[in-house]
């Protein structure tokens, strides 16, 4: 299990090829995965069916993401599809997992989501929170990276470019 930090890269496509082309990026330059996360609503907004199901043993994705989902659920320690008052349908892989489905009852943070505590605990300023939500909300997918500053910045420097912001909280 990851130990969550205050330091924390996010960034915001719009289509599961760049989110692939960018975990390919990181592997390529043997960025440790332990500490990269995906989430999105797992679903496009034309899809009427989305969940999941075991089979042979394994859980597999249902859906026109299936290949992307359960691509990263291979890549990514952590897996889950679940649905969310006010957020509708998340899918998740890696470390924010544990996170979304860890219990918060003891905690109230602002009125946050369980996804806006999660990113909460991740240095995320609440300003900074509505604004992801509402992203994943409009069908875009996040990357996130939560580590060591150093890390942080490393996978900021790879992911960052002309097309794609890199939006770092540093503790």
């Amino acid at each position: 299990m990851n130990i969550i930090g205050k330091n924390t890269c996010i960034l915001s496509y719009t289509s599961t090829g760049d989110v692939e082309s960018a975990i390919s990026r990181l592997q390529a330059q043997n960025f440790n995965l332990a500490a990269v996360s995906i989430i999105g609503n797992g679903c496009s907004q034309k899809e009427h069916t989305a969940g999941i199901y075991i089979k042979d043993k394994n859980i597999h994705f249902q859906g026109l993401q299936a290949i992307f989902w359960e691509k990263l659920w291979k890549q990514l320690k952590g897996k889950l599809f679940i649905e969310l008052p006010g957020l509708g349908s998340l899918t998740a892989a890696g470390f924010i997992v544990q996170l979304l489905v860890k219990e918060h009852d003891e905690i109230d943070i602002h009125g946050f989501s369980a996804l806006g505590t999660a990113f909460f605990i991740m240095g995320v300023p609440g300003e900074s929170i509505t604004q992801y939500e509402a992203a994943i909300k409009a069908g875009k997918i996040l990357l996130i990276v939560n580590a060591a500053r150093a890390e942080v910045e490393r996978s900021c420097k790879i992911l960052h470019s002309e097309k794609q912001q890199a939006t770092v909280h540093l503790a």
